[in-house]
């Protein structure tokens, strides 16, 4: 299994992070069930304790806890430091701000395996982890006009960007707002696939992630997802 997968990665609890300012809840479920929707594979619990900072915990179906991601939004929204543990394989992945202009990158594939680091320079349109989901409402308007816009998404595995096209697709719902996110390369588009994101047309809560989730099972390989995600109603 190719490790480009993690990128896909981290998009799906990447596609989560609030503005401080938003009036969203404190608290998400997201709900992951195979592409048949039959089987449920994990559920993800987001919190946000403060504006800047943003908690995910993985538990298996059964209810264990598995795997655990800490951000942190003080330097940036859209490039958030951040860590993730994963138990099932002993995966660490870690984001941290060095200086004004470069990110310090950390993985680790097992926990058979030695970390590896490298330092990366911030880029322009550059969005790492959920600071995605950011970067999509802040470019709300321009990607309803029907413009793509490129970023590059910060691969951890790689330590290195890979540019990524987002424009918006027909959805099945009047009330919904669908995006696709595809490489902007055909070349790498041979071995990622595209993710498809809905989200509620009016309060801009993301609704629906279908395609390769960021967490790796016991062998280190990544599962195609179809997650659902639920608000607390106030």
């Amino acid at each position: 299994m190719t490790r480009l997968s993690v990128l896909s990665l981290c998009l799906l609890s990447l596609l989560m992070a609030w503005q401080a300012n938003a009036g969203l809840p404190a608290s998400v479920i997201g709900r992951a069930y195979d592409l048949e929707g039959a089987v449920l594979l994990y559920t993800e619990e987001h919190l946000y304790p403060s504006p800047y900072r943003h908690t995910v915990t993985y538990r298996e179906a059964s209810g264990e806890v598995f795997a655990k991601k800490r951000l942190d939004y003080t330097h940036s929204f859209t490039v958030p430091d951040f860590r993730q543990e994963n138990a099932r394989n002993g995966e660490v992945i870690k984001v941290a701000r060095m200086g004004s202009d470069k990110l310090e990158v950390t993985y680790q594939a097992n926990d058979k395996q030695k970390p590896k680091q490298k330092r990366v320079a911030i880029e322009s349109l550059m969005v790492v982890d959920a600071g995605f989901d950011h970067f999509v409402r802040e470019h709300w308007e321009t990607l309803r006009k029907g413009r793509s816009l490129t970023i590059a998404y910060l691969a951890p595995s790689r330590r290195q960007t890979v540019a990524l096209r987002i424009n918006e697709v027909p959805c099945s719902s009047s009330s919904d707002v669908c995006f696709n996110i595809a490489p902007d390369s055909w070349l790498l588009g041979l071995v990622l696939d595209p993710i498809f994101l809905t989200y509620e047309k009016e309060t801009k809560q993301l609704l629906r992630f279908r395609g390769r989730g960021n967490i790796a099972d016991k062998k280190g390989d990544y599962q195609t997802v179809d997650i659902r995600y639920e608000y607390p109603v106030e």
